[in-house]
């Protein structure tokens, strides 16, 4: 810590270089840890989110095709089964047709069982039982339009607007952004009149899972409308698959960014190396070991890479809590982007392996030529 002084007595020396290196890798850093999060806020949605004791049952022919509602209690009647709601999703859009909103209408009598991580309250749960329009909206949605409980807003969508009333607001920030409606309400005007899109199934312990699956994929084996059931972190996963091509290229372009600037940030410590190699010779002459010299850059370039990168990752967090404001432009991901702790831990991880990597090159080479040499040349 002594040498913490001489460290920052050497950064002004030149201020527009330890400038603009700090300012690159700061700009380095904000790029990486957009994309970074993207990927990153969806697993951890995914492994949050998806519960171990809960199935969904769908079509066999695909997500597309419904499954009879009259299903529902023979599931409902199968071993270790402890809760069932036929599902039906409904998209609509409120005043401009671009803003498209995704409705999930479920049964409200087992929604608090079923989904007791929504974290749906005693007194939401029973306004929903007993008003036909009632809605519990994404607190995302909500932030979006600057809805509030209480406001009641008409959804334009087919075969016919829907008005509700905005009881409350569920925990879940996903991707679709999503309101939860009553699924008789739906129902009602629906073109698919008692069907359902899935089941989602909450049983008794995770062991049960594959039994129930089993189970309910062979009752309705020989039937018109066959079943595939899966666990629901299974039927997440499969859900985002189309989305990994897109998370891969997230995490090559970020790491793409890296290297280009590292690159950069090395070629610049080169050059403040090469003006500084007769000051490092002289400081040798005064007794000043190699290691020494090498520590005292290496802090030199950590202290930047740090700096470099506090810098992108405030940029990266005012950026990514503006993304929802920018609404159908940037798809339902912008609904869900966060900084996340660990993004900040790797992003500052590497803004600081830029900095004293970049320096290390240079000096490393400096330190090992003879003292002579050094004071002799330009």
């Amino acid at each position: 810590m002594k040498y913490l002084a001489l460290v920052l007595r050497n950064l002004p020396r030149n201020r527009r270089r330890t400038s603009l290196t700090i300012f690159s890798i700061g700009v380095s850093i904000f790029i990486f840890a957009v994309l970074i999060s993207l990927p990153a806020v969806v697993n951890q949605i995914l492994h949050d989110s998806a519960s171990d004791v809960r199935v969904l049952t769908r079509n066999k022919a695909g997500i597309f095709y419904t499954l009879p509602a009259a299903y529902e209690p023979i599931i409902s009647a199968m071993p270790h089964v402890m809760a069932v709601s036929g599902v039906l999703i409904w998209f609509g859009s409120y005043r401009n047709s671009t803003d498209t909103i995704a409705g999930v209408a479920i049964d409200p009598d087992p929604v608090r069982e079923i989904w007791p991580d929504w974290r749906i309250s005693a007194r939401e749960a029973e306004q929903l039982r007993g008003e036909r329009s009632a809605g519990i909206v994404a607190p995302g949605v909500m932030k979006r339009f600057g809805w509030k409980v209480g406001d009641t807003i008409t959804l334009d969508g087919s075969p016919a607007p829907i008005e509700l009333k905005i009881i409350g607001s569920y925990v879940p920030n996903d991707p679709t952004g999503a309101i939860l409606m009553r699924r008789d309400m739906l129902d009602e005007t629906s073109p698919t009149h008692g069907k359902a899109i899935f089941f989602w199934i909450k049983v008794d312990r995770s062991d049960s899972i594959p039994a129930v699956i089993s189970e309910i994929d062979h009752r309705f084996a020989n039937s018109e409308f066959q079943t595939e059931s899966q666990s629901e972190f299974k039927f997440a996963q499969d859900t985002i698959r189309p989305y990994r091509l897109l998370f891969d290229g997230a995490k090559f372009l970020a790491g793409l960014v890296i290297v280009v600037i590292g690159m950069v940030a090395a070629n610049t410590a080169a050059m403040a190396v090469r003006e500084r190699r007769r000051e490092f010779a002289v400081m040798r002459a005064l007794g000043y070991t190699r290691r020494m010299i090498t520590l005292l850059a290496l802090g030199e370039g950590f202290v930047i890479g740090c700096a470099g990168g506090a810098l992108g990752c405030a940029l990266a967090f005012v950026a990514l809590r503006l993304m929802p404001y920018a609404g159908a432009a940037l798809g339902p991901f912008a609904q869900i982007l966060q900084l996340l702790p660990v993004v900040e831990v790797e992003s500052f991880a590497v803004a600081a392996a830029i900095g004293v990597a970049s320096a290390a090159i240079p000096v490393l080479s400096t330190v090992r030529r003879p003292i002579a040499s050094e004071l002799r040349a330009l």
